[in-house]
């Protein structure tokens, strides 16, 4: 990932401004100050499934040593296609020194590791930001029951103010159906409750899209999404995207190269499913975002 693009990552972050009184905001948490050094907290599990299929919020005591707003960006998409592997390259170049041995749990079966939804904050100490940056890890969308996927479509959209949204290569009706379902979270709303709060509540959309075949010729992603949201069929789902999701954009993610992917693959499998020094070596030329 590109600092250009990084940066457009924090600038989008900041869209919801600190309150104006003492009392925060939606979705913004004051705790207190940490003493000594900033360091990245986490990750933890912060919401986990119980039975019946419930998922239950369990926020760390380390958070309890933080003060100031929190920005919140949720990572969602389906299994195994590399949520946690670009989180933790996000931590490690907004963290900087603090960030440096920095993993989300990785595995390299076919179930997903991640299970409910993990989080890491980067205190605003480390990334020199005004406000403390909230990065969440949700488990893939697909390898669950359709009720745990209601749910965990609930967590993803309603929690941040940045939602990004992984796949692969071009926009297809079966993301198309997984953001009609999270925007249709906003639809428990009035009509006139959403008018005035829908702005503020639904998330900045950033789609994802891993260029798995080295697609040509494709021009501006961001144009394309325009283009697949206004076109014929599924035009409910498309509109609802489009009045809930109001500012959006789509970012390409080029695949590393067969040799550094096995890099990484190693430190992978060597440090018991934490990524190690080799990813930061290669993933800056071939993990970028445009």
């Amino acid at each position: 990932m590109g600092p250009s693009a990084i940066l457009r990552l924090l600038a989008v972050c900041a869209l919801l401004p600190p309150p104006a009184s003492s009392e925060p905001g939606p979705r913004l948490a004051r705790v207190r100050l940490p003493d000594g050094p900033a360091a990245v907290l986490g990750p933890h599990q912060v919401l986990a499934w119980t039975s019946g299929a419930t998922l239950e919020a369990r926020p760390p005591p380390s958070w309890r040593r933080l003060r100031g707003p929190i920005g919140t960006v949720c990572v969602t998409g389906d299994d195994r296609i590399g949520k946690s592997t670009l989180l933790t390259l996000w931590v490690r170049r907004i963290a900087g020194a603090a960030g440096r041995t920095f993993a989300f749990k990785h595995s390299r079966s076919l179930k997903s590791q991640t299970q409910g939804v993990w989080s890491a904050v980067v205190p605003s100490e480390a990334s020199g930001l005004q406000y403390h940056l909230n990065l969440c890890d949700s488990q893939g969308l697909k390898q669950v029951s359709e009720i745990e996927q209601w749910r965990l479509f609930s967590a993803n959209v309603l929690t941040p103010q940045v939602l990004v949204y992984m796949l692969f290569n071009v926009v297809q009706n079966d993301q198309i159906r997984d953001l009609a379902e999270m925007a249709h979270q906003f639809q428990q709303m009035s009509t006139e409750s959403f008018e005035r709060f829908g702005r503020v509540l639904s998330p900045h959309l950033i789609l994802v899209v891993r260029d798995a075949s080295g697609l040509r010729g494709t021009g501006a992603l961001s144009e394309h999404l325009e283009e697949v949201l206004h076109s014929p069929g599924r035009e409910t789902e498309k509109a609802l995207i489009r009045r809930v999701f109001r500012t959006r954009e789509a970012w390409r993610l080029s695949e590393l190269p067969t040799e550094a992917q096995e890099a990484v693959r190693s430190d992978f499998d060597a440090d018991g499913g934490h990524l190690g020094d080799n990813l930061d070596e290669g993933a800056g030329a071939a993990w970028n975002a445009s």
